[in-house]
């Protein structure tokens, strides 16, 4: 089955920038991932340039997303689904 979820990425000690991405819940795949439309700033002003992980939200749970051979999975453990 195909859902949208929250995609978030996790930058500059914490700040957070959401998009909508689409999980496969066979496969855990995330496609569609939504670019971000706003500007790339911190709330102290400053560019976003450390990139410290990435999750998605998907029923009312946070889970990690890793990238594997140019695709993003999500690590839902199976019973979550």
């Amino acid at each position: 089955m195909l859902v949208e979820v929250d995609f978030i990425s996790v930058w500059n000690s914490g700040f957070e920038v959401e998009t909508k991405a689409t999980l496969n819940t066979q496969t855990n795949e995330l496609t569609e991932i939504h670019s971000y439309e706003g500007e790339l700033i911190d709330a102290e002003g400053d560019e976003l340039e450390h990139f410290e992980g990435q999750y998605i939200e998907f029923a009312g749970k946070r889970f990690s997303v890793e990238e594997t051979n140019g695709k993003y999975i999500a690590n839902v453990p199976k019973n979550d689904i």
